[in-house]
Order: structure tokens, then C-alpha cells, then sequence
């Protein structure tokens, strides 16, 4: 293991559909959520920084989440888990020599009670686990 530390943001972009939203961040890790892209666009987000994009889609007009993890990061994937309609992406990862699992949530405005239920079901399932949780919280 080793001693890095990591750049990370969150940015509810409400829509990548429009490509001036697509630039340069100076990230190593970047949870982006409200990206509004069904599966076919999502590799539209892999920029000239960006090594590995993971998404979870709904459709063109609502939700989504991805992350972005920049190539000059040492990455390697170990498990992805995508589910709740384009509301969560969990990875779990070596980055920098180190096991992680990243999570990137995007709750509900109306009743997100469930939501929280299954986050809090995960997280006690990973007690022990270095986590990095962001997100749009609502």
C-alpha cells in the first residue's frame, strides 16, 4: 500500500448531453451525477484524461451516475455493482496499491427513505473497508 492522495469531485451536471459540459478536469476521480445519458452515449465522457469510465444509466431525460478515473491513476477494477434505475455505482478497486470502493449516489428528491436503506445496508456490509461515498444527496 501506499501514501497518495487522491483528487475527487462531485458534480451534479444535470445533463451531459451537451458537449460543452465535456472539458478537462483536473481530478483523479471524478462522481458525476444527473448525467442524463442512456448506455450508448456514455463514451462520449472518455476525454483525452480520463482512463476508465463506469456508468449506471436510466435514460436520456433523468438520472445516471458515473465515475471517471483518470489514467494516470494506477487502476484496477475488482467489482462493479450498477442497479436502482441510474441512482448508484459502487466499484470496488485497487488504486494506488490500495483496495477501495467508490460509491457514487444520486438520490430521489421524493421518498428517499429506500434509498438510504440500501446505503446503509452497504456500508455495514463494508465496515472495516476504505471507503470514498459522494454524491447528490437531495
Amino acid at each position: 500500500k501506499t501514501n497518495t492522495t487522491l483528487m475527487v469531485m462531485a458534480w451534479n451536471t444535470n445533463g451531459l448531453n451537451n458537449s460543452v459540459k465535456r472539458f478537462q478536469l483536473n481530478c483523479d476521480i471524478v462522481f458525476l451525477q444527473e448525467t442524463y445519458m442512456d448506455i450508448s452515449l456514455v463514451s462520449k465522457l472518455k476525454a483525452r484524461w480520463v482512463g476508465w469510465v463506469f456508468s449506471s444509466s436510466f435514460d436520456s431525460k433523468s438520472k445516471g451516475v458515473a465515475i471517471l478515473i483518470s489514467r494516470k491513476v494506477s487502476f484496477t477494477e475488482l467489482e462493479v455493482d450498477r442497479y436502482m434505475e441510474g441512482r448508484y455505482l459502487i466499484i470496488r478497486c485497487i488504486i494506488e496499491g490500495s483496495e477501495l470502493v467508490l460509491v457514487n449516489i444520486y438520490t430521489p428528491t421524493s421518498n428517499p427513505i429506500p434509498s438510504y436503506n440500501r446505503l446503509q445496508n452497504f456500508l455495514l456490509k463494508n465496515i472495516g473497508k476504505q471507503l470514498i461515498v459522494g454524491g447528490d444527496w437531495n
